[in-house]
């Protein structure tokens, strides 16, 4: 049984125990963040060196009260491009769902570890042609959450790794904003 196989069982096993458990907190919001891409050796991107991207996206959140959750995102990787040639662009986007952990350090802050999965979509532009593709890849993210005591909002700031984009790793560094109820 290969790594997406079990990651998928996983988030319907953790999906389905969220769903009959009390959810003690929800929250959506959105992100911004960076991108930054390894092409690795047999990416069609077909070169090493790409600048970071933008990269922006949505999220809903459901946390029980043993900590376990899970958290389904749309997020998108503005264009990554060659500092190479200079018009060969990359971008990417998804869907992600992933079960997760959230860890209490005090009634404001928390840190969090989620493992899931990415169906994605990579487009390539090039002066003379458009080309994409698109697969399932594993998705590996940690942060930490800000809970105002005052406030509805939270902030999280994280880190998230994204395998095998198009043979490409992905690794994002970002900032969330959400409301929670």
């Amino acid at each position: 049984m290969n790594m997406k196989n079990i990651l998928f069982i996983l988030t319907f096993l953790v999906m389905s125990t969220v769903a009959n458990a009390e959810i003690k907190r929800e929250y959506l919001g959105i992100t911004l963040g960076q991108g930054m891409i390894d092409p690795g050796d047999d990416s069609s991107i077909q070169n090493d060196d790409l600048e970071s991207s933008l990269s922006y996206g949505v999220f809903g959140t459901g946390i029980t009260e043993s900590g376990f959750g899970v958290e389904l995102g749309i997020v998108a990787f503005d264009e990554f491009q060659s500092e190479d040639f200079d018009n060969v662009y990359a971008r990417a986007y998804g869907f992600e769902v992933s079960p997760l952990y959230e860890m209490a350090l005090s009634e404001t802050v928390a840190l969090y570890g989620k493992a899931g999965l990415f169906a994605w979509t990579a487009s390539y532009t090039t002066d003379t042609a458009r080309w994409e593709d698109s697969g399932v890849s594993v998705t590996l993210g940690l942060g930490v959450t800000l809970l105002p005591k005052a406030s509805n909002l939270i902030w999280r700031f994280g880190a998230q790794y994204y395998n095998d984009v198009d043979d490409a790793g992905i690794t994002r560094a970002g900032v969330d904003l959400g409301f929670h109820f």
